[in-house]
């Protein structure tokens, strides 16, 4: 495994000279508590004004005009991105406004290679995403950190019990959760609750969301206690569990697809357990929700390798993403059939 050098040292000085630092992070629990972890060790450590935080509308991995507009406004000369694979047009755009642009993530796309951009992810450079399961994994690598609950969360979030197929990375995590007499259902459900307010909507929410989870590195108590998500949570799990009651669809060669429509942010956690209630093969699901685009999401139940396709959806369209077990995408209403013609034989063929 290549390690990635610490930077501590070099992003404190960079944020300290910096009047103005926007945090760009992703809605869900990797994104919130790398964000939180970025705050801890960058900010506050050195007495440094907290940044503001942006994230963009949910299900949305790309910036529209009104988001452009929103960043080119505030005045800010650097930008941090966590947990966020926007397109390199996206970054550029931010360097422009800002002067100077770090991202710190784990997923696949290409390194941008400019001067104003130091672009920290492990798995662009070569390493691989098993080692990388989590971006609170690679801040904390980054940042010169020990892994607790907070890097823990991220981890289970993006991965669930898919962590165990990587011996290294698992026992990284179990002796996390060991010292903190937590295990994988109890952590599962802390990142249910977290998740709550991007499935619900609540854009304001999740940007607060950092605030709330800082002190969960070694207990986390105060994700369970926030009522706010528990309340969410009753509402995500009842659309949820209707939607799971839908008939599948047998694509051939062990691939799966459910269609639905709804306004909730639920297409992740509903492909996450289709997924994980199968043994071999992948789940697609397709989201005709309201307004011009719809959503679909991929991920891997048994082996397989989805990256050429991420790689592939990704110069296909204008907002997509993934990583070797998942993928996601915004599709035009308009282009749903061809699209979707030609992402199932390729997901077909990433089966391993």
């Amino acid at each position: 495994m290549t390690l990635a050098p610490p930077a501590l040292d070099e992003l404190r000085e960079k944020v300290k000279a910096a009047g103005n630092t926007l945090l760009v992070h992703h809605w869900d629990t990797d994104g919130i508590c790398s964000a939180a972890i970025v705050e801890m060790e960058l900010f506050e450590a050195t007495g440094t004004p907290l940044p503001k935080r942006f994230t963009p509308p949910m299900g949305n991995f790309f910036l529209t005009d009104p988001e452009r507009e929103e960043i080119a406004s505030g005045g800010h000369d650097l930008v941090i991105v966590v947990d966020m694979s926007f397109p390199p047009r996206d970054i550029l755009f931010m360097a422009d406004q800002a002067g100077s642009v770090v991202i710190l993530d784990h997923h696949v796309g290409p390194l941008i290679e400019d001067p104003r951009v130091e672009h920290l992810n492990p798995v662009v450079k070569g390493d691989s995403q098993d080692n990388n399961p989590a971006t609170t994994f690679v801040v904390s690598r980054y940042l010169d950190r020990e892994l607790d609950l907070l890097s823990v969360l991220g981890a289970v979030g993006d991965l669930g019990k898919k962590l165990r197929k990587s011996p290294e990375v698992w026992a990284k995590v179990q002796r996390v959760m060991d010292e903190h007499s937590e295990d994988l259902e109890t952590v599962q459900s802390a990142v249910d609750l977290i998740d709550s307010s991007y499935k619900v909507g609540d854009r304001g929410g999740v940007t607060a969301a950092p605030s709330i989870v800082k002190p969960c590195g070694a207990d986390l108590s105060d994700v369970r206690t926030f009522g706010q998500w528990a309340e969410n949570l009753k509402r995500i799990d009842a659309e949820i569990d209707s939607v799971l009651e839908r008939p599948l669809k047998d694509l051939g060669s062990g691939l799966v697809m459910l269609e639905m429509d709804t306004g909730m942010e639920i297409i992740s956690a509903v492909t996450r357990k289709l997924a994980w209630s199968r043994t071999e093969g992948a789940s697609i699901v397709y989201n005709s929700k309201p307004g011009p685009n719809d959503q679909v999401y991929v991920r891997l139940s048994g082996d397989g390798d989805l990256t050429d396709a991420v790689k592939w959806a990704k110069g296909r369209l204008a907002s997509a993403g993934g990583k070797k077990e998942v993928l996601g995408a915004v599709v035009p209403k308009e282009e749903r059939e061809e699209f979707m013609s030609e992402l199932v034989p390729k997901v077909q063929a990433s089966l391993g």
